[in-house]
């Protein structure tokens, strides 16, 4: 009896620290601005975006959408489509940093990773 005891005991905390790791990796995001149209997909483009500031921003929810999907700007390539999301980065104190253009494709970085074309 003891030694099931001792497994179940185990076995919870295992359970609860992977839920503690799950719980902080799905905390990762941007904000959505108020009347905002954006799907999930579009939400995570930022976590995987061009730019190590954006990815980084997002990581730590330092970051907006404040504009969903529209056309307009340059894109990361020709013939790419200029399809992009708005995002806004906040400093750790909260004020304003820089605005992205997240676009709807993804690209090679110089290291060969595909992460989502970005722009600012």
């Amino acid at each position: 009896m003891m030694f099931e005891l001792k497994n179940y005991a185990g076995g919870l905390a295992l359970a609860l620290v992977a839920s503690f790791v799950a719980t902080a990796d799905a905390k990762a995001a941007c904000t959505v601005a108020a009347g905002q149209n954006v799907t999930n997909t579009q939400k995570a483009w930022p976590g995987n975006a061009y730019h190590e500031a954006l990815r980084n921003a997002y990581a730590e929810d330092r970051c907006e959408i404040t504009l969903d999907l529209h056309t307009g700007g340059d894109g990361c390539g020709t013939n790419s489509g200029t399809n992009h999301i708005t995002v806004k980065t906040y400093t750790s104190g909260n004020n304003y940093k820089r605005t992205y253009h997240v676009f709807n494709y993804t690209m090679q970085d110089a290291n060969g990773v595909t992460r989502q074309c970005s722009t600012y």
